[in-house]
Protein backbone atom coordinates (compact mmCIF):
# COMPACT_ATOMS: atom_id res chain seq x y z
CA UNK A 1 0.00 0.00 0.00
CA UNK A 2 1.30 3.26 -0.73
CA UNK A 3 1.67 6.18 1.39
CA UNK A 4 0.82 9.50 0.69
CA UNK A 5 3.33 12.40 1.75
CA UNK A 6 2.53 15.02 4.23
CA UNK A 7 1.54 18.29 2.47
CA UNK A 8 3.02 21.92 3.54
CA UNK A 9 6.34 19.82 5.24
CA UNK A 10 5.05 17.45 7.41
CA UNK A 11 1.69 19.31 8.01
CA UNK A 12 -2.10 18.27 7.11
CA UNK A 13 -3.65 21.38 5.48
CA UNK A 14 -6.26 23.07 6.75
CA UNK A 15 -9.89 23.70 6.05
CA UNK A 16 -12.21 26.86 6.59
CA UNK A 17 -9.40 28.78 8.10
CA UNK A 18 -9.36 32.08 8.89
CA UNK A 19 -6.88 34.58 7.38
CA UNK A 20 -6.58 37.12 4.24
CA UNK A 21 -7.84 34.85 1.56
CA UNK A 22 -11.10 33.60 3.26
CA UNK A 23 -11.75 37.46 3.35
CA UNK A 24 -10.55 38.58 -0.09
CA UNK A 25 -13.00 35.13 -1.27
CA UNK A 26 -15.65 37.03 0.43
CA UNK A 27 -14.78 40.18 -0.98
CA UNK A 28 -14.80 38.86 -4.62
CA UNK A 29 -18.26 36.80 -4.04
CA UNK A 30 -19.90 40.28 -3.15
CA UNK A 31 -18.39 42.06 -5.72
CA UNK A 32 -19.70 39.08 -8.42
CA UNK A 33 -23.03 39.60 -6.81
CA UNK A 34 -23.31 43.57 -7.09
CA UNK A 35 -22.58 43.04 -10.50
CA UNK A 36 -24.58 40.55 -11.40
CA UNK A 37 -27.54 42.45 -9.52
CA UNK A 38 -26.40 45.53 -11.29
CA UNK A 39 -26.34 43.80 -14.91
CA UNK A 40 -30.35 42.87 -14.22
CA UNK A 41 -31.57 45.70 -13.87
CA UNK A 42 -29.18 47.27 -16.73
CA UNK A 43 -31.09 44.82 -18.90
CA UNK A 44 -34.46 45.35 -17.54
CA UNK A 45 -34.30 49.22 -17.58
CA UNK A 46 -36.17 50.79 -20.24
CA UNK A 47 -34.26 52.71 -22.71
CA UNK A 48 -35.02 56.09 -24.17
CA UNK A 49 -34.48 57.43 -27.15
CA UNK A 50 -32.67 61.13 -27.74
CA UNK A 51 -34.67 63.60 -27.85
CA UNK A 52 -32.72 65.63 -30.28
CA UNK A 53 -34.73 67.30 -32.65
CA UNK A 54 -33.34 66.63 -36.60
CA UNK A 55 -30.69 69.54 -38.02
CA UNK A 56 -32.00 70.88 -41.00
CA UNK A 57 -29.07 72.09 -42.99
CA UNK A 58 -29.08 74.75 -45.30
CA UNK A 59 -26.25 75.76 -47.80
CA UNK A 60 -25.77 79.34 -49.52
CA UNK A 61 -26.06 80.05 -52.83
CA UNK A 62 -22.99 79.86 -54.14
CA UNK A 63 -22.15 76.40 -52.61
CA UNK A 64 -26.29 75.22 -54.29
CA UNK A 65 -25.01 76.60 -57.39
CA UNK A 66 -21.41 74.52 -56.87
CA UNK A 67 -23.15 72.27 -56.44
CA UNK A 68 -25.46 71.91 -59.55
CA UNK A 69 -23.30 72.92 -61.90
CA UNK A 70 -20.32 69.74 -61.06
CA UNK A 71 -23.82 67.49 -61.25
CA UNK A 72 -25.19 69.03 -64.51
CA UNK A 73 -21.12 68.89 -65.89
CA UNK A 74 -21.05 65.19 -64.93
CA UNK A 75 -24.45 64.77 -66.77
CA UNK A 76 -23.30 66.06 -69.73
CA UNK A 77 -20.27 64.20 -69.60
CA UNK A 78 -21.98 60.83 -69.09
CA UNK A 79 -24.45 61.62 -71.68
CA UNK A 80 -21.94 62.35 -74.75
CA UNK A 81 -20.00 59.13 -73.10
CA UNK A 82 -22.97 56.87 -73.36
CA UNK A 83 -24.51 57.98 -77.03
CA UNK A 84 -21.06 58.48 -78.47
CA UNK A 85 -20.12 54.40 -77.67
CA UNK A 86 -23.66 53.36 -78.30
CA UNK A 87 -23.08 54.87 -81.75
CA UNK A 88 -20.31 53.12 -82.94
CA UNK A 89 -20.16 50.33 -85.87
CA UNK A 90 -17.68 47.12 -85.70
CA UNK A 91 -18.37 46.53 -89.57
CA UNK A 92 -18.21 43.16 -90.61
CA UNK A 93 -15.77 42.26 -87.51
CA UNK A 94 -17.65 40.28 -85.40
CA UNK A 95 -14.82 40.67 -82.73
CA UNK A 96 -14.94 44.46 -82.73
CA UNK A 97 -18.46 44.06 -82.56
CA UNK A 98 -18.30 42.48 -78.96
CA UNK A 99 -15.52 45.18 -78.04
CA UNK A 100 -17.70 47.93 -78.89
CA UNK A 101 -21.15 46.44 -77.28
CA UNK A 102 -18.59 45.86 -74.09
CA UNK A 103 -17.42 49.59 -74.41
CA UNK A 104 -21.25 50.80 -74.91
CA UNK A 105 -22.32 49.06 -71.73
CA UNK A 106 -19.21 49.54 -69.65
CA UNK A 107 -19.95 53.67 -70.56
CA UNK A 108 -23.74 52.83 -68.54
CA UNK A 109 -22.43 50.99 -65.59
CA UNK A 110 -19.71 53.39 -64.83
CA UNK A 111 -21.91 56.51 -65.87
CA UNK A 112 -24.48 55.40 -63.42
CA UNK A 113 -21.86 55.70 -61.02
CA UNK A 114 -19.59 58.53 -61.51
CA UNK A 115 -23.16 60.60 -61.56
CA UNK A 116 -24.32 59.51 -58.07
CA UNK A 117 -20.44 60.37 -56.95
CA UNK A 118 -20.35 63.92 -58.76
CA UNK A 119 -23.91 64.65 -56.13
CA UNK A 120 -23.52 66.78 -53.57
CA UNK A 121 -25.40 67.11 -50.40
CA UNK A 122 -25.56 70.93 -51.15
CA UNK A 123 -27.25 69.80 -54.95
CA UNK A 124 -31.14 70.81 -55.56
CA UNK A 125 -33.17 67.78 -54.66
CA UNK A 126 -35.07 68.04 -58.27
CA UNK A 127 -31.76 67.39 -59.68
CA UNK A 128 -30.84 64.90 -57.32
CA UNK A 129 -33.97 62.99 -57.69
CA UNK A 130 -34.02 62.65 -61.40
CA UNK A 131 -29.97 62.04 -61.54
CA UNK A 132 -31.50 59.20 -59.44
CA UNK A 133 -34.01 57.82 -61.68
CA UNK A 134 -31.68 58.42 -64.73
CA UNK A 135 -28.81 55.89 -62.90
CA UNK A 136 -31.38 53.67 -62.09
CA UNK A 137 -32.02 53.36 -65.75
CA UNK A 138 -28.64 53.80 -67.00
CA UNK A 139 -28.03 50.31 -64.92
CA UNK A 140 -31.68 48.62 -66.35
CA UNK A 141 -30.25 49.09 -69.89
CA UNK A 142 -27.07 47.91 -68.99
CA UNK A 143 -28.84 44.68 -67.28
CA UNK A 144 -31.18 44.01 -70.22
CA UNK A 145 -27.95 43.96 -72.70
CA UNK A 146 -26.27 41.62 -70.92
CA UNK A 147 -29.21 39.64 -70.15
CA UNK A 148 -28.73 39.32 -74.21
CA UNK A 149 -32.13 41.70 -75.22
CA UNK A 150 -31.20 43.90 -78.08
CA UNK A 151 -32.88 47.68 -78.73
CA UNK A 152 -35.77 45.50 -80.83
CA UNK A 153 -36.85 44.07 -77.26
CA UNK A 154 -40.21 46.02 -76.14
CA UNK A 155 -38.62 45.88 -72.41
CA UNK A 156 -35.22 47.24 -73.39
CA UNK A 157 -37.20 49.95 -75.91
CA UNK A 158 -39.68 51.09 -72.94
CA UNK A 159 -36.16 51.21 -70.80
CA UNK A 160 -34.35 53.29 -73.45
CA UNK A 161 -37.01 55.68 -74.39
CA UNK A 162 -37.47 56.05 -70.59
CA UNK A 163 -33.40 57.33 -70.31
CA UNK A 164 -33.84 59.46 -73.14
CA UNK A 165 -37.23 61.07 -71.38
CA UNK A 166 -34.67 61.15 -68.34
CA UNK A 167 -31.67 62.69 -69.96
CA UNK A 168 -34.29 65.68 -71.51
CA UNK A 169 -35.64 66.24 -67.74
CA UNK A 170 -31.86 66.51 -66.41
CA UNK A 171 -31.20 69.57 -69.38
CA UNK A 172 -34.01 71.44 -68.69
CA UNK A 173 -33.38 71.21 -65.02
CA UNK A 174 -29.68 72.10 -65.55
CA UNK A 175 -30.47 75.03 -67.55
CA UNK A 176 -32.45 76.37 -65.13
CA UNK A 177 -31.57 78.89 -62.73
CA UNK A 178 -30.52 78.02 -59.17
CA UNK A 179 -33.28 78.20 -56.82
Amino acid sequence: MATVPPALGGRAPTVGGSGPSRCLTWSALLVALVACILAVIGWFRPVSAPTAEPTVVSYSDDEVAAAKSKACAAIDLVSTTVTRTSHLEGGDDVALKLALATNGRLALVTGQAYLIDQTDAATPSPLVNEIHRYSSLLLQVSMNYLAGKDNDDPGQGRAIGDLKDSSGRLVEICNQSTR
